[in-house]
């Protein structure tokens, strides 16, 4: 923010204060808002549950509704705002006097200081509650969703401003100037990194080992990869018994079958969830060179390694929101991220490598390695980048090779999706079509109507929540990749497409993993963009890129706050969420009863069972899916196929609770295999959790 006029600094202390009190009177008023309507509390992420707490917390009632439970309370300004006040002059003074402490200055200059540019940042929730004034007066619907959407990002902006100016002025304000990228490329991996990277993955496997424990874990899309491993070592071929074949008429993902060796030494899923989990943390260490590389400063490589791990974005591959979990095309994460840092070495061939292993990883990987082909030769022509090579490689050669790296990823995308697997489905057109549906049924039809018909493309790919998906991929890096926008075009046309997807427009499943990396090496070079603009600023407390490094980090932690599903996520902890840590990670009844359901079923039977109980099942002789949903095993046919020896079904199971009445299974009359010849099952449990039948 611009320094104020030379006649305004005269009280310092003054106008700290008047911030102070302007940001703590604007920050209530957004609260009160937020507070009033459970629709507003629900962009926050607060439950119902939890909304109700907080209203009545801070002496608000909820309105009771005849119609359901309450969607709007009465929450009083005064104590809102006197509970602000109190918690802001608190932390003014603490903030202080740790600044005075480790910055040796006066406690007055701190004080000043701290104040007027701590609370500045508190100024963004108020700034919030006039825009949704301005969309209310508008009696704009489409404008109020978009401003009540936004909420999180304000409030985390606020948080992650005053978090970073809290450490930046609390730092020696003495001016250092960043060793050379060069020097510091010689120097070693700090202990922060891989402290870092460890406890990320002891989290985060401990979630993912806990939902399978919890039988939380779903088969599809997720125990199903395991399954594929456990057939191919067993003869039986690179499958689930939920393809239509083998599993390349799905997609060509392959990159799994390359844990085949430790999973010989540990067939379980759980070897599959420890190693995706330290794969996405390895991340960190090339964001850290590619961050130190950029700035020349150690310290701005940690902070955004740190943001890196903090990123919601990358905690959706681990966890989807769905509760799905390992996917193989977490592993282009890590993979892409090297690679990236190759190409900034200029060591090719090292590059070309680990991009062929992210491109095994699944298809997709093709819609970021053509256009970073293109940013290749691009950049090759910049006399810049030609400066800056530490191999000295001559520009034509960067050119041929970018260009013909676009070449050969388009080609295989085309291949793969025209041919590759349609000739694993028996010529039928991929499933993602389905995906599309706004533009045509198949691949041809679908790019047919996008060229054509630009108005339609418009319409979908202009509208909100492509604003809100940008959002969620850059504003928990503090905006950093916008500082280098050339770098974030490379993810362009990925980001393209799935805004055009009706299943993948958030960063909550797992489409968006490759721009995973595009974003995190356009905010390393956003962030050594920053530093070079700030460096030999002394007296400014951002010297050096310091600031903008802490807000990095910051961002990252305080957008969690409101969208990650780990510990340091607000659902994590909020009993009224679905993602509470009770709810998903403490194994129950449930658990406890199945143990004894699965002793019931021998290792050579074929056994048809529903989704969460499909994963314990998978090391049978065959394991199918017993659902509503159309299985080639059962010629296309839901439910169990002829030669199902046991049927095991899970009473409880989350998607099956969500289905309609008549679709309940409540007792074996409800299942059509029982229904059409009870003599042929015999019913061996039947209880509130589970129910087993065993073929005659």
């Amino acid at each position: 923010m611009p320094e104020p006029h030379p006649s305004a600094r005269r009280h310092p202390l003054l106008r700290a204060g008047l911030v102070l009190l302007m940001a703590a009177g604007g920050a209530a008023l957004a609260l009160q808002s937020a507070l009033e309507d459970v629709r507003v509390a629900g962009a926050l992420v607060i439950s119902r549950g939890l909304w109700t707490d907080i209203v009545a917390a801070v002496d608000g009632t909820t309105d009771r509704s005849p119609h359901g439970p309450p969607a709007t309370a009465d929450v009083p300004y005064v104590p809102l705002l006197g509970l602000l006040l109190t918690a802001g002059l608190a932390a003014w003074l603490a903030g202080a006097g740790l600044i005075s402490w480790r910055a040796r200055r006066t406690f007055g200059h701190s004080l000043a200081e701290w104040g007027w540019r701590g609370w500045r940042w508190w100024l963004l929730p108020g700034a919030w509650e006039v825009l949704r004034v301005i969309a209310g007066l508008a009696a704009s619907i489409p404008l109020m969703r978009l401003v009540v959407a936004t909420a999180p990002f304000w409030f985390a902006a606020a948080l992650a401003g005053w978090l970073a100016t809290l450490l930046s002025l609390a730092a020696n304000p003495g001016h250092q100037a960043p060793p050379s990228a060069a020097r510091a490329s010689r120097r070693g991996i700090p202990a922060f990194v891989w402290l870092a990277a460890a406890a990320y993955t002891l989290v985060w496997t401990a979630m993912n080992w806990q939902l399978y424990f919890a039988l939380n874990l779903p088969h599809g899309d997720s125990a199903m990869y395991e399954e594929h491993l456990w057939n191919l070592t067993h003869g039986k071929g690179f499958r689930s018994y939920l393809d239509q074949g083998l599993f390349l008429g799905e997609h060509v993902q392959v990159i799994h079958v390359l844990l085949i060796p430790l999973y010989l030494l540990w067939p379980s899923h759980l070897l599959l969830e420890l190693c995706q989990s330290a794969a996405l943390a390895s991340g960190s260490v090339a964001t850290f060179l590619l961050a130190r590389r950029q700035t020349g400063s150690e310290r701005a490589g940690c902070c955004l390694a740190a943001a890196y791990l903090l990123y919601f974005p990358l905690h959706f591959l681990d966890i989807s929101i769905d509760i799905k979990t390992f996917r193989p095309m977490a592993f282009s994460v890590p993979l892409l991220l090297f690679a990236l840092d190759q190409l900034e070495r200029r060591r090719w061939k090292t590059m070309l490598l680990l991009l062929g292993l992210a491109l095994s990883s699944k298809e997709d990987l093709a819609v970021v390695i053509a256009p970073l082909g293109v940013w290749i030769a691009a950049t090759a022509c910049w006399p810049g980048v030609r400066e800056r090579s530490t191999s000295g490689a001559r520009p034509w050669g960067a050119i041929v090779l970018g260009l013909a790296l676009a070449v050969f990823a388009t080609a295989y995308l085309v291949a793969v999706v025209g041919w590759v697997i349609p000739a694993f489905r028996s010529g039928e057109t991929v499933h993602y079509s389905r995906y599309f549906q706004a533009f045509g049924e198949t691949p041809g039809e679908i790019v047919r109507t996008m060229l054509t018909d630009p108005a339609r493309v418009a319409r979908e790919f202009f509208t909100a929540d492509t604003l809100l998906y940008a959002a969620a991929l850059v504003v928990p890096l503090g905006c950093l990749p916008l500082f280098a926008a050339g770098r974030l075009l490379v993810g362009l046309p990925l980001f393209f497409v799935l805004c055009l997807n009706e299943l993948g427009r958030a960063p909550h499943f797992h489409f968006h993993a490759p721009l995973v990396p595009i974003v995190v090496w356009a905010a390393a070079a956003g962030l050594g963009n920053v530093t070079r603009r700030s460096t030999g600023r002394a007296t400014e407390f951002h010297s050096g890129g310091r600031w903008a490094s802490h807000f990095a980090w910051c961002s990252a932690f305080a957008t969690g706050l409101f969208f990650s599903l780990g510990p340091l996520g607000i659902a994590f902890w909020d009993r009224g969420s679905g993602a509470h840590w009770r709810t998903l990670y403490v194994p129950g009844e449930r658990a406890a009863r199945f143990s004894e359901v699965e002793r019931l079923i021998p290792r050579g039977a074929r056994v048809a069972s529903t989704d969460f109980i499909h994963p314990r099942f998978t090391h049978h002789e065959r394991s199918y899916d017993y659902s509503e949903y159309p299985r080639a095993v059962n010629d296309n046919r839901p439910g169990a196929p002829p030669d199902t020896d046991f049927i095991v079904i899970d009473k409880q199971d989350r998607y099956r609770s969500l289905a309609p009445p008549e679709q309940q299974i409540r007792g074996p009359a409800d299942l059509p295999e029982y229904g059409e010849d009870p003599g042929r099952w015999e019913v061996l449990v039947d209880d509130e959790y589970f129910m087993v039948l065993r073929r005659r």
